[in-house]
């Protein structure tokens, strides 16, 4: 367990992964989703990364599949899945003036409907981060936990997806880039989602390892390069400044500085877009101001950095997850023409009459 309670007569340490009100933020609310959630819960919820264990087959995008993939969600989450009603929807299509959703959520007396905008299935994990989005919608919203006037409710949904198993989907899902792969799912697309930045992501696991008492979680290896940074940059702060903020429900007016609103446009420029003259701005990623040496189109040079770093990563743990598929289907194979071949001469001999006592 942490503590980042200055102590009497001592100055708080300098912590720089994410912003002060921010951080003020996650420790409220993660002492506060503790609380309403139950530390066990927490500590023992199953952590889902983007492997072949869940993301079991080929995906074809069929309306019978996509239910599949949200009754699955359902149970890691646990949620009642025969309370939801799934529906899809056009990104040009209005629901209620939110045209740049990629999902939504509406109670309807004891059930819930959540949509999943069509295009986000040609990108299964961004539809299983955008479900377990919607459906952590009925943990807080739908079962009183928050009120929608609650200025942050949209930030602690991402939160909770976190704290409930889901975050390593809902951190990678949130920011796409070039070729993706989750067991037996690929595809392409760039663009970014939700409302917590990659630090705040990685500051947050961070907590949920710690709050479980992972000091070296395998689950962590699947993050993104830039969210896997801030993770293990917090895990060794905390290391040296002990953090208990989960023993008292804490209370704050802080508001976390967040990678997007309702307002922002969807990212479509496509990352490998090479700048033809500088524009000042934001990188699209990190919100930090853009400088002459960033050569892509709205992404600075740490992010794309993280981007191609990320990829080498993930692309090293699919050919080594293949290598153990096809050894393991090789000893498949061998056994079962060993089998085969021990049945026939248990036959032969049979036949033969030598198998008598």
């Amino acid at each position: 367990m942490f503590d980042n309670d200055a102590q009497p007569g001592f100055d708080s340490p300098h912590f720089d992964v994410i912003d002060a009100p921010t951080k003020e933020w996650i420790d409220a609310r993660v002492s506060w989703i503790v609380h309403q959630f139950g530390a066990d819960r927490v500590r023992t919820c199953e952590v889902v990364v983007p492997t072949t264990e869940f993301f079991t087959d080929s995906f074809s995008a069929s309306q019978e599949e996509v239910r599949q993939v949200l009754d699955r969600t359902c149970d890691l989450l646990k949620v009642d899945a025969r309370l939801i009603d799934l529906e899809f929807f056009d990104e040009k299509q209005a629901f209620e003036n939110q045209t740049t959703a990629l999902g939504l959520y509406l109670q309807e007396g004891d059930r819930y409907r959540v949509w999943i905008e069509n295009k986000e299935l040609e990108n299964p994990i961004g539809m299983v981060a955008t479900m377990a989005h919607e459906l952590c919608h009925v943990h807080l919203l739908g079962h009183g936990r928050v009120s929608e006037e609650e200025d942050d409710q949209e930030p602690l949904t991402d939160l909770l997806t976190v704290f409930l198993g889901l975050g390593v989907i809902t951190a990678n899902g949130a920011f796409h880039d070039s070729n993706w792969h989750a067991g037996g799912w690929e595809g392409w697309q760039v663009g970014r989602r939700g409302y917590l930045t990659m630090a705040m992501y990685g500051y947050a696991l961070a907590l949920f390892a710690n709050l479980r008492g992972e000091r070296k979680p395998s689950w962590a290896k699947h993050l993104r390069a830039d969210v896997r940074h801030a993770f293990e940059k917090t895990c060794r702060f905390y290391e040296q400044h002990p953090w208990q903020g989960v023993g008292r429900l804490r209370q704050t007016t802080a508001r976390p500085t967040l990678t997007r609103t309702e307002e922002l446009p969807e990212v479509e420029k496509e990352a490998a877009e090479h700048r033809t003259e500088f524009e000042e701005g934001e990188c699209d990623y990190c919100g930090e101001p853009l400088t002459e040496n960033d050569l892509v189109e709205g992404i600075c040079a740490d992010c794309w950095t993280s981007v191609e770093e990320n990829d080498q990563a993930l692309a090293e743990d699919r050919e080594n997850e293949q290598l153990m598929i096809r050894r393991r289907n090789a000893f498949l194979k061998w056994a079962g023409i060993l089998v085969g071949a021990a049945i026939l001469v248990m036959i032969l001999l049979d036949s033969l009459g030598l198998l008598e006592s």
